[in-house]
């Protein structure tokens, strides 16, 4: 039958389309930015007009989850397809009115769609709305970034598996499918399908293992020994098996991709940041209580006003002291956690960081410290001989100088190399070339639309061979959505501010 994509895709895509659309099982091994959502939509579209599903459930990544109904499938599925979808929402999922959202979307005529967070797998809420959905609908299961299902005997993993039974179809995506060692396919491809491993007589974990790690025993002090794993063997034997029902594309091998990919993380506000948020939003004054006193905070000017919500947003407020006040801890804030859920996906891809403010860089520098990621950071309180050596350490260069005078360069060691560069678009937006980095989050954006064009082209600029992954976290129902949209289509918040205050969104 004649197909109608209502966004052309690439050369990648429509192969894969073309051979794998109706695949019972299948993996999508797709780098970041290459397209694997549209792939998979365009499958979802075929399958429906087929009438061999009538419903697509995704488990993704918390914020994710979301991105699929208010960006993807807006702009992929074709408009004559009636769309009924409902997105899982964590703090409201014991409400009824939530709970009628998802009954309505499971019983709808037409494409039922349900995203949901890993998270909500670990809930009876959430295990109850996917078995009903799964039930009562004929459904293609998506599991995006599916190396978040791992441990096999993780409450989460064990009911993601008994989920995936009941799907017609299914799906794995994911840009880095093995991020901590060969172990983490064992979970992934049962997922597809329950009894994949055990064709090759590896139907338990501990089997799977021993084929694939090399064990060793250690003596402790007190006597006692203990046995770990010290390494992997068999790993073609393994890449074999994964090749049998997989698809693998590689940024650099796609060469009608856009120079430019754009996408948005989505992440939720936590109780306490959500009820500072509104009053500030409402009222234009803020009450906190801090070291046992009240503080206020005046933002009755439009602009300030913006600003002030943005730290909310970013967890934290400004304070008489010197010290900012932590409105969450580090490990609950939503928008750090998205952060290092994009970096674990880049893999080993290099990536800047822009942050405007100095609180947000510090905050991330310290949970990239608290997770093992060797990351560099350049902003107005970087001296300038730390700044040389953070580009150094991320570029990978090092300028060697004869007095005042630029004699050559020399390489730095690799484990003296950052894999992140974490700075301020006013500090270093200008002036430096990393075209090292094909991927660029945005934790928080700055108003200037030149800062934010002129950070966009640290990397995008000649020298660099690659594709960039530009990706913007953005915290849902809030000004962060009018922010993001607004330097997008070029508009400078700060100059338009100043014309028109009463700006609704603020």
């Amino acid at each position: 039958m004649d197909f109608y994509f209502r966004t052309k895709p690439l050369d990648h895509q429509l192969a894969a389309f073309e051979e794998r659309r109706e695949f019972v099982n299948d993996a999508v091994f797709w780098d970041m930015g290459t397209g694997k959502t549209k792939f998979i939509l365009d499958q979802v579209v075929w399958l429906f007009l087929q009438g061999k599903i009538d419903a697509l459930l995704v488990v993704a990544p918390s914020g994710v989850h979301r991105n699929w109904v208010t960006d993807e499938i807006p702009k992929h599925v074709p408009e004559e397809i009636q769309v009924n979808a409902a997105v899982w929402q964590s703090q409201k999922a014991s409400t009824k009115k939530h709970e009628r959202m998802i009954a309505e979307a499971a019983s709808s005529k037409g494409l039922a769609v349900l995203t949901m967070n890993y998270e909500a797998f670990t809930t009876k809420a959430g295990k109850n709305a996917a078995w009903k959905f799964l039930k009562n609908r004929r459904v293609l299961m998506v599991l995006d970034e599916s190396t978040r299902v791992k441990s096999p005997g993780a409450k989460r993993t064990r009911s993601i598996i008994a989920a995936c039974k009941y799907a017609c179809y299914r799906r794995l995506l994911s840009g880095t499918p093995i991020t901590n060692g060969p172990f983490d396919a064992y979970s992934q491809y049962r997922c597809l399908d329950e009894n994949f491993w055990k064709q090759f007589g590896l139907g338990q974990f501990e089997a799977f293992k021993q084929k694939y790690g090399i064990f060793q025993r250690f003596d402790r002090h007190d006597g006692k020994s203990f046995t770990t794993c010290v390494g992997y063997r068999f790993l073609d034997h393994l890449q074999e098996i994964i090749d049998t029902n997989s698809t693998r594309v590689l940024k650099q091998d796609v060469l009608d991709l856009p120079a430019k990919t754009y996408v948005k993380y989505y992440v939720e506000m936590e109780p306490e940041q959500r009820r500072l948020y509104e009053q500030l939003k409402d009222e234009g004054l803020l009450f906190f209580q801090q070291g046992g006193e009240q503080v206020m905070i005046d933002a009755s000017l439009a602009i300030v006003r913006l600003l002030r919500l943005q730290q909310i947003l970013c967890g934290y407020l400004p304070s008489e002291t010197e010290e900012p006040v932590e409105l969450i801890p580090m490990k609950k804030d939503g928008r750090l956690n998205a952060l290092l859920e994009v970096l674990q996906d880049a893999g080993t891809q290099k990536t800047i960081v822009w942050a405007r403010f100095r609180m947000d860089i510090q905050r991330i520098m310290q949970a990239l410290k608290d997770e093992g990621i060797n990351a560099v950071s350049y902003y107005g309180a970087t001296t300038q001989d730390d700044r040389g050596k953070a580009i150094a350490s991320f570029t990978g260069k090092r300028v060697i100088m004869d007095g005042t005078r630029v004699v050559g360069t020399e390489d730095v060691p690799a484990d003296q190399q950052a894999q992140v560069f974490v700075a301020n678009p006013s500090t270093a937006g200008e002036g430096l070339t990393l075209t090292c980095a094909t991927n660029v989050v945005y934790y928080s954006n700055s108003f200037k639309l030149a800062e934010r064009l002129q950070s966009e082209d640290r990397c995008h600029r000649i020298g660099q061979d690659n594709k960039v992954l530009y990706t913007d976290i953005v915290c849902g129902d809030s000004v962060d959505e009018d922010i993001v949209s607004s330097l997008r289509n070029k508009l400078d918040i700060a100059i338009h501010l100043m014309s028109d205050p009463e700006k609704e969104w603020i």
